[in-house]
């Protein structure tokens, strides 16, 4: 008989949180246009930007992979304020993809 890993009559701790990915739109056609010096300078503006967000939000940057972010939330409303405050960054001339998702 099989005994389940977290021993008999124990049950799992479940945990629930919100991951947020985003995505600059079309970035590797922006870096070729912008060159490899105004790539990086918009790609750090950009985080700043973004992490200036999570911070305000009392969250948590998991990875960053060049033009987007992995980061997790306590709740799913922070998740949602902070994909539409960096959707679209106006100052930047870029536009952003965001998806979140909650389990």
């Amino acid at each position: 008989m099989h005994t389940p890993a977290f021993g008999r009559g124990a049950s799992p701790q479940r945990l629930l949180t919100t991951v947020l990915f985003t995505d600059i739109v079309d970035s590797t056609a922006r870096a070729a246009e912008l060159g490899d010096r105004d790539w990086k300078d918009l790609a750090a503006r950009h985080h700043a930007i973004v992490r200036q967000q999570l911070r305000a939000l009392h969250d948590r940057e998991l990875d960053t992979a060049g033009a987007g972010f992995f980061a997790i939330f306590e709740r799913l409303a922070q998740a949602i304020g902070c994909a539409t405050s960096v959707i679209d960054l106006a100052p930047l001339d870029i536009r952003i993809r965001a998806a979140v998702h909650m389990g």
